[in-house]
């Protein structure tokens, strides 16, 4: 199902957001491989450097390319390699929860067609490595309540830590080793073993809390970080977020239709099954609290269409589908066995019919002419020539299609003096769709050196 999108450029949801990891990937290859130097094409920060997560899913893109060569290709298969991992992580943190091979069988196979986790799989995007990440930190900290083994522990810790660093929202995912650390203390009056599990959790995880204490402050006017303190939302825009959430994207995209009967099941079966008695409940439930604060104190950055925020949900959501269909399957009733295997045989279709359209080149979210001429477009100047680009809301889009460094507009928002400050900063070339700005800045151009479709391409006068 993923064959006919892996050689695609990057088109579809958050494109966007796809084109800034993938920017970081490239210039780590081609220009600098210090992790602390993750640089961007877009040329608004000191050397194009951006430091907000810490880019070790890149960095490794990039490692990989010394070896493969750059090509798309590589990333794909790169997140591709991370999903069957992540596969492999949900089932053995099912196994790990009730010792059901069905189960956690019946779990893997419904994270698989998910159409959020199935579309992210061959997308570059640091939250899913960041997902993977905290899935088998989970993986280990159960299995480390059953051993008791430091080692455990530790990388576990240490899984908890690059999600961390990898994402920042993925730090919520302490707070299982952190509630069972202080039940320990609390219950169990032991504080010498106390003091050796929060040392060892501590020591782990030192890291993310190092990273985001230097670079926090370079990320100017970022919402995420204050979030609900910073809403300038209506009430009702809010409730129209939760609901739009609890009654589109989380069933649809993040569990998928076909899977849905056994996540209501699944909720049933728990008060039925007494599921809250199981050993592993109140950490799995301060997990849960923990998730429903933070998506309520993101929610107006969150809004409609960040998904991407809520994949910390998903370990929590497909224990409850797993437990609903693990249920279902051992019913007396035939008509119940035999509806649940048809949703379960079901879910690639429909996670297809949700996503078949999501890597549409001729639709791709932005300027088509930019995908359909990109090799053009990037052969039509030397590639160490600084540009400027639009119109361009992202920042991002259009100087990763080119492949070149330099700055954007939009909304026909260039004029004289910007574009003589960007010509005295290095700008020799202007890309642009936009008949407008050509007109405003007329006396700027020396000449034309090229058109692909709607986009033309100018030579700038040189800077006096």
């Amino acid at each position: 199902m993923h064959a006919p999108h892996l050689s695609k450029d990057l088109v579809g949801i958050h494109v966007w957001r796809q084109t800034i990891t993938q920017a970081n990937i490239d210039n780590f290859y081609q220009e600098d491989m210090n992790i602390l130097n993750p640089r961007r094409y877009p040329l608004g920060y000191e050397d194009g450097i951006q430091r907000m997560e810490f880019p070790i899913m890149q960095w490794l893109i990039a490692a990989t390319y010394h070896v493969t060569g750059n090509d798309i290709l590589v990333t794909r298969l790169f997140m591709f390699l991370l999903s069957v991992f992540g596969i492999w992580g949900m089932y053995n943190l099912l196994y790990e929860l009730f010792h059901s091979k069905l189960l956690s069988s019946i779990g893997a196979w419904s994270l698989a067609f998910s159409p959020c986790y199935f579309y992210y799989s061959i997308n570059p995007l640091p939250d899913f490595m960041a997902l993977i990440a905290s899935v088998w930190g989970l993986v280990l900290f159960f299995k480390w309540k059953k051993t008791k083994s430091n080692w455990v522990l530790f990388s576990s810790s240490l899984l908890f830590s690059l999600a961390a660093l990898t994402k920042l929202p993925f730090i919520i995912f302490f707070i299982v080793p952190g509630v069972y650390i202080l039940k320990n203390y609390v219950f169990k009056k032991d504080i010498k073993s106390t003091f050796i599990l929060g040392l060892l959790a501590i020591g782990s995880s030192i890291m993310p809390f190092i990273w985001y204490a230097i670079v926090i402050s370079e990320w100017n006017g970022n919402m995420v970080i204050r979030g609900i303190l910073d809403n300038e939302d209506s009430f009702e825009t809010l409730i129209s977020y939760i609901l739009h959430h609890l009654f589109s994207s989380m069933p649809e995209f993040f569990i998928n239709y076909a899977a849905l009967p056994l996540f209501l099941v699944g909720v049933y079966f728990f008060f039925k099954k007494k599921g809250y008695k199981n050993p592993h409940f109140s950490l799995l439930l301060s997990l849960f609290i923990v998730i429903l604060l933070y998506f309520l104190f993101e929610l107006n950055a969150i809004g409609k269409v960040h998904d991407y925020y809520l994949f910390p949900t998903i370990p929590i959501l497909f224990v409850i589908v797993s437990y609903g269909g693990y249920h279902l399957l051992q019913s007396k009733k035939r008509w119940v066995k035999t509806f649940t295997v048809i949703c379960l045989i079901t879910l690639p279709l429909t996670c297809y019919l949700r996503t078949k359209n999501s890597w549409n080149t001729e639709n791709p979210g932005f300027n088509a002419d930019l995908y359909r001429f990109r090799n053009e477009l990037r052969l039509l100047i030397p590639k160490d020539e600084l540009v400027v680009a639009g119109n361009d809301f992202t920042t991002s889009i259009f100087l990763y299609y080119i492949k070149r460094k330099g700055w954007t507009f939009d909304k026909d928002q260039l004029y004289n003096d910007n574009l003589e400050n960007y010509i005295n900063q290095g700008a020799k070339y202007l890309y642009t769709d936009s008949e407008a700005v050509i007109k405003t800045n007329s006396n700027l151009i020396k000449q034309k050196i090229g058109q692909f479709g709607s986009i033309q391409v100018f030579e700038l006068q040189a800077n006096q």
